[in-house]
């Protein structure tokens, strides 16, 4: 069979966890090392080969069966390191990558960091520290500890990403536009709102030039936009961005997807803030289906969508529905980090 026919079915492989993926990983991990692949295809047959393996934790992922999808990740990335000898290489740190997606979605940040910190370790020691895999791997921890509030470890990953996208693509290139969107993500949790602007603002600026299109990474920029004029109470500004991010995620990934969740709970924190109640529960309720749905019952964002949703009962003077939603929160918390 085609090498070359395999290593392109194998670009299917992805994941949406940190909303700025790319195929460039794919590409440089399977061609520079397509010799390595090759030989390990011609020497397997069957479900048991490597690819099967990937192929196999591809549709348990797509499938939201998680903890099949990392068991088929690590078992393909045993079948590489086995057929090279246990060296590890770009083409493993692949796998790594793919797992550490996966338990971040799961919730589960500490193991997720410890699967991208791995792999930066490896493919600092392969490659040196400018090349895109780099880019791509501080940007992915990086977004990792920002959802651990680790805040300054945040900004440190994405002002590394941004440098060397600078060396390599230079100021007015997309992939250094969602280096800019990540740092300005880390200075508005800091509560630095003007910086954060101001690196929202250059993101948003490169995207729009020519030749346009609409990308994850402009509904990012309105995004980031809208939450600092959110932060500053200009809620008129906010719901503008806001919405512009929703239109642009809808028409990418669909009505239905985890960043248009984000979006719909973005436009319903504005409207709670306006104390217009039925138009914030209107919102965050399509939040909360979109999850339930992507990520089930058990996962930090349901739990955040709940205690959404209770929190404007509670502006509204209905403690007995809010006690109900803030429980459902609660209970998911327990389960997922214990007492």
């Amino acid at each position: 069979m085609n090498c070359f026919k395999q290593r392109t079915s194998f670009l299917r492989i992805t994941h949406h966890a940190l909303r700025n993926m790319s195929y460039t990983l794919i590409f440089f991990a399977l061609f520079t090392s397509h010799h390595t692949v090759c030989a390990v295809y011609s020497d397997i047959s069957g479900e048991r080969t490597c690819f099967a393996l990937s192929e196999h934790a591809l549709e348990a992922f797509e499938m939201s069966n998680y903890d099949l999808a990392i068991q088929k990740f690590t078992a393909a990335r045993e079948c590489f390191l086995l057929r090279q000898g246990d060296k590890e290489t770009p083409l493993t740190t692949f796998f790594l990558r793919h797992i550490g997606g996966i338990y971040f979605l799961m919730g589960n940040y500490d193991l997720a960091i410890k699967n991208y910190e791995k792999a930066l370790d490896i493919l600092l020691n392969f490659l040196g520290e400018e090349n895109i895999v780099m880019v791509i791997t501080y940007n992915e921890a990086g977004t990792v500890y920002l959802a651990q509030g680790k805040f300054e470890l945040a900004l440190e990953y994405y002002e590394k990403a941004l440098a060397i996208d600078l060396k390599i693509n230079g100021e007015e290139n997309p992939n250094t536009a969602y280096d800019y969107n990540n740092i300005g993500s880390a200075y508005r949790a800091m509560g630095e709102y003007d910086q954060a602007l101001e690196n929202y603002e250059k993101a948003l600026s490169i995207f729009l030039k020519p030749p346009y299109d609409e990308n994850s990474g402009l509904a990012k920029s309105y995004n980031g936009i809208g939450s600092v004029y959110h932060d500053k109470k200009d809620f008129d500004l906010a719901l503008e961005n806001y919405k512009k991010a929703l239109e642009i995620d809808s028409k990418l990934r669909g009505a239905g997807s985890l960043n248009a969740a984000e979006d719909y709970d973005n436009i319903g924190s504005v409207y709670k803030s306006q104390g217009k109640y039925d138009q914030a529960l209107e919102n965050y309720e399509i939040a909360l289906k979109i999850r339930f749905i992507l990520l089930g019952n058990e996962h930090p964002d349901t739990a955040k969508s709940y205690n959404n949703i209770g929190t404007v009962y509670l502006a509204m003077g209905d403690q007995k529905q809010a006690l109900e939603y803030f429980s459902k929160a609660k209970e998911i918390k327990l389960k997922i980090y214990g007492e």
